[in-house]
């Protein structure tokens, strides 16, 4: 935590295996959004076995995303989370930032993510997917189109953000 009147310092850098275990942790802070055991087992093995970035704050892993470069143009944010106690800090925003500054570099002009689609009924859920929705169209993502049968029983929703060039 920071103390009064100073901020958080928000450290990103490259998903290592030894941060699986914190990241397991992050997805367990989030039942609602990680409800399904099949979808926790994947999570897991991604954060073990792919590329992605961590965000450290006070020493501590309080939340991750993982990416998959699908073609020479796109990639593809596969599992996103952060810490239910440290939502809404501005640490996904700083691992998206990292992350399209990275893409950029390589040449690349799509980032595309799925997410619950708001054709699928959450009920009385206060930090459900229409946060996560609103995150990232603030973020410029543009939804592109919805997959009804996409996951078992959950419609799913591909956003799409055009990352403009490098800066040279």
């Amino acid at each position: 935590m920071a103390s009064a009147g100073k901020p958080s310092i928000i450290e990103v850098r490259p998903l290592a295996v030894a941060d699986a275990e914190a990241c397991d942790g992050v997805i367990l802070s989030l039942p609602h959004h990680f409800g399904d055991e099949g979808g926790r087992r994947e999570c897991a093995r991604a954060v073990r076995a792919g590329e992605g970035l961590v965000a450290v704050v006070g020493g501590r892993v309080v939340g991750f995303l993982t990416v998959q470069r699908h073609f020479a143009d796109s990639a593809e944010i596969t599992w996103m989370a952060v810490h239910a106690a440290r939502r809404g800090r501005g640490i996904g925003r700083a691992l998206i930032d990292r992350l399209c500054r990275e893409l950029r570099a390589e040449g690349r002009r799509l980032l595309l993510v799925m997410t619950l689609a708001a054709s699928r009924d959450e009920g009385d859920v206060a930090d459900g997917y229409g946060r996560t929705r609103a995150f990232y169209r603030a973020l410029g993502f543009i939804p592109a189109r919805e997959f009804p049968t996409y996951w078992p029983a959950s419609p799913a929703l591909l956003l799409v953000l055009p990352l403009e060039p490098a800066a040279p």
